[in-house]
């Protein structure tokens, strides 16, 4: 059995993730970015909004790990990552190479893939905004955005950056009731 959650337009300022200074290789999704949802568990989405609420009032991220593949989107688990950003934290966040290669490697050894991104934005709406746009790096991946209202998490939405990086599209949200790996 599954639910979906609804998703929302664009936005608000924020910075989803910048392209790192030196290659990081991932799996590039297999699939016309936009094209499918994203499935997950409550587990999932509860481990996403305790990162929110940890981060607040601060800017966080973390990583979507699980499968992309013909006709499926998986989440199965997160992989949160400290903001490494000095200044300004609290309405951005920086992730480094290093970071990126860690996550890639936590996914590659249970078998997954990074599929995606989850930045939680402290007060504003889960939407993404100019600024997402000019500095997301990854189109095809999942960009899955919480709204923390005063350290509580509120709403989730789910984003694909098209294939041009000229606009991120909405991604419904499947929510399947199993466990999370």
């Amino acid at each position: 059995m599954s639910r979906h959650l609804p998703v929302s337009r664009l936005h608000r300022p924020h910075a989803l993730p910048c392209p790192p200074s030196r290659p990081v290789f991932f799996r590039v999704p297999t699939v016309q970015p936009g094209s499918l949802p994203m499935t997950t568990t409550d587990d999932v989405l509860a481990s996403i909004r305790r990162h929110g609420a940890q981060a607040y009032p601060e800017e966080g991220c973390g990583f979507l790990l699980g499968t992309m593949e013909e006709g499926e989107n998986q989440v199965v688990d997160t992989e949160p990552v400290a903001n490494r950003r000095t200044e300004n934290r609290e309405r951005r966040y920086e992730i480094t190479p290093d970071d990126y290669r860690a996550a890639n490697r936590v996914a590659q050894a249970r078998g997954l893939a990074v599929v995606g991104f989850s930045p939680p934005h402290p007060d504003p709406p889960a939407e993404p905004s100019d600024t997402d746009l000019e500095e997301a790096a990854f189109p095809g991946y999942t960009y899955v955005i919480i709204s923390v209202h005063g350290g509580t998490p509120h709403e989730i939405t789910a984003w694909t950056l098209a294939a041009d990086r000229s606009e991120f599209r909405p991604e419904d949200i499947s929510v399947e009731q199993r466990e999370a790996l």
